[in-house]
């Protein structure tokens, strides 16, 4: 595509309808089920308040699991908030993991699509294969790193690549020994939502927006 200072730059703007999408869903999930986790403080308090009046449970007899539940209305308040957090912390981990690879699938498309790189360069399969091809013509975050990092280690899972973010990103590990790391693997991160919307602002500025020449032609 030809690019001057006075051009709109289509390419960039398709990317960041794209990424806003990607915005507009990660919001609205994240509204949801931060609303449940307010409810079941509210329910927390009121329990709490309860007891405080003198208030007391029945014991709850689970014949099928052969168990005694002491106080099964606490227990089911605090499992089910318990289910919300971790259903708010997977959304932040999954989230990672689609930006990057839309990010990655973007740039792998817009290379193969653009004439100034079909004659030297083969299908880009892996992220050092890219990073070797963008920023010859785009300035990108140098932060792209990180989101890989971040985005590999909740995907595989495996235990190198945990170590690695504890190593180099402590403060995303919820444990940082090695004991805990080696049997959690990717439940040993600690994604916030924090986290999620600076690599949204990271991948602003990491699409096509800025060539570091413009072509005549």
């Amino acid at each position: 595509m030809k690019s001057n200072s006075g051009t709109v730059n289509v390419d960039n703007h398709i990317y960041l309808m794209g990424l806003q999408r990607h915005h507009e869903i990660y919001a609205k999930m994240y509204t949801v089920i931060e609303t449940e986790i307010t409810k079941s403080d509210m329910e927390i308090e009121k329990y709490i308040s309860k007891i405080n009046s003198g208030y007391q449970e029945k014991p709850f007899i689970d014949k099928e699991n052969g168990r005694i539940i002491l106080y099964p209305e606490e227990t089911k308040i605090k499992e089910n908030q318990s289910i919300y957090k971790d259903c708010m912390e997977s959304l932040n981990k999954i989230t990672i993991i689609n930006l990057y690879h839309f990010w990655e699938k973007f740039w792998v498309n817009f290379i193969m699509k653009s004439p100034i790189y079909e004659e030297n360069y083969k299908y880009p399969t892996k992220h050092a294969e890219l990073m070797k091809i963008i920023p010859e013509k785009y300035e990108i975050s140098s932060d792209i790193e990180k989101i890989k990092d971040i985005a590999n280690a909740l995907k595989h899972g495996n235990t190198r690549n945990i170590r690695k973010i504890a190593k180099i990103y402590p403060d995303l590990i919820k444990r940082n020994d090695d004991f805990f790391i080696s049997h959690f693997r990717a439940d040993a991160l600690y994604i916030k939502q924090k986290d999620v919307n600076d690599i949204f602002e990271t991948l602003k500025a990491s699409g096509p927006r800025k060539p570091i020449y413009y072509l005549d032609n």
